[in-house]
Formats: structure tokens, sequence, C-alpha cells
């Protein structure tokens, strides 16, 4: 019994595991970066991540990618229920703290695509840091956000 119980908990972990990727730039770790899949005829997508600070205080400045404009966003509703999304100019990382980008929060608008962003694909893209500098990763590309899953609001 316990056998099956393994085996059908590694069933289950393994496809997770294998959408989950991640970089480290020094003492910033970024965790599963991941778009969601968009036709050619789609304008734009979003982009998601969570980035972990192990270290002294730095910020995310910017993000670039071949095929796409980046730019930072965090989305909120406001206290009479209307939702509003604003352009950041960097987002903060404090020393020991961590930035979640997902729905509803902060996020990565890829606007001006030039080519569309196919399930299982890879986006290239440089997160550019104050402090750490820069690092080339790739996003991955899903039909929709793993962060839409566990909290189950729309992306």
């Amino acid at each position: 019994m316990k056998r099956l119980a393994l085996l059908a908990a590694l069933l289950i972990a393994a496809p997770l595991a294998a959408l989950a990727h991640g970089y480290t730039l020094g003492a910033i770790d970024i965790d599963h970066p991941h778009v969601v899949a968009a036709s050619a005829k789609a304008l734009s997508t979003v982009g998601y991540m969570t980035l972990i600070n192990n270290g002294e205080f730095d910020r995310l400045l910017s993000v670039t990618s071949p095929g796409a404009t980046v730019t930072l966003h965090r989305s909120s509703v406001d206290a009479d229920g209307v939702a509003r999304m604003e352009r950041l100019e960097g987002v903060d990382l404090p020393a020991g703290g961590m930035a979640m980008f997902e729905p509803g929060g902060l996020h990565l608008m890829f606007t001006d695509l030039v080519q569309a962003i196919a399930d299982g694909g890879k986006v290239p893209a440089t997160l550019i840091f104050e402090k750490s500098g820069a690092i080339n990763i790739e996003f991955n590309v899903e039909m929709h956000s793993a962060a839409t899953h566990s909290h189950g609001s729309g992306g």
C-alpha cells in the first residue's frame, strides 16, 4: 500500500516538476518564469515568476526580450471594486524578501509580439537588476499560468 501511495505521489509531482525551472543571479533566485501562450493574432501576453532575494536590497529595473516589448505592471482592485493596472518603473526586492509575479498582482506585459507564442515553447529574456546586474533566462510558454491553477483566479 505504501508503494502504491509513493508511486501515485511521484506520478502527480512529476508533471509539476517538469514545469518548474529557475535561475540564480548572485543572491537572487528566479523561480518558474513563464508566459501564457498567445496566438499569432494576439498583440500581447502576460508573464509571471517569483523573485527571491537571499541577500541585500536590490531592484528589478527592467526586462527585455527579442520579439516583444516587456514592461513591469501591477494589477489591483480599488475600494469601489474597479480593477486597475499601473506600469511600474521597477520592483523592489527587500533584503531577505521576495516579489511574486502572479495573476491579480505584479506581472510582466509582453506587447508588440512579432510571432505567436506557442504552448511548450520558450521565450528568451534578460532581467536587469540595479545591483546584481543582468541575467539571460527563458520563460516557459504555458497555456495557463500555474498560479492561475493554484489560486483559482483568471490570468
